[in-house]
């Protein structure tokens, strides 16, 4: 997972040696680097390994937007920190759906705005505010009482 800025990574190599060269030899050695779980999906795809299908990557696309929108709507305070996530997880996104079109399966569900997910919480939260709790099916419950407290 590339998760740090290059110069920060703890490597055996130095920061000026793993360049585009050395990224490719490890690729070629079955060592793929990634930003994102569908960043990964997509290499092991490619790679024509036989380890991943179209439709599991359709499968860890969808659950990658499902997990991210489930982190923006938990986190709504972090909204500006969400933007450099949410380019990079949209650049491999647009990857995966071009696979999937590609490969005549169903497309994946529309990518999530951080800016227009923050207001739909408070849309919900004003909602379940003024909704009984009798009225919620049990296993809401939880996520209401989270969402007003």
């Amino acid at each position: 997972h590339e998760v740090l800025p290059e110069e920060k990574v703890l490597a055996l190599e130095k920061s000026g040696d793993r360049g585009p060269a050395w990224k490719k030899q490890q690729e070629e050695s079955g060592l793929f680097f990634h930003r994102s779980y569908i960043g990964a999906a997509i290499q092991l795809y490619e790679s024509k390994s036989g380890l991943i299908s179209a439709e599991q990557l359709r499968y860890v696309a969808a659950s990658a937007i499902t997990d991210f929108t489930e982190d923006v709507m938990y986190q709504s305070a972090w909204q500006d920190r969400w933007r450099p996530y949410e380019l990079k997880l949209r650049r491999d996104y647009d990857e995966a759906q071009m696979i999937i079109k590609h490969a005549g399966l169903e497309q994946l569900p529309a990518f999530p705005n951080v800016s227009e997910l923050v207001p739909r919480l408070a849309e919900l939260a004003e909602t379940v505010v003024d909704m009984p709790f009798e009225d919620l099916p049990e296993d809401e419950e939880d996520e209401a009482a989270a969402l007003v407290s």
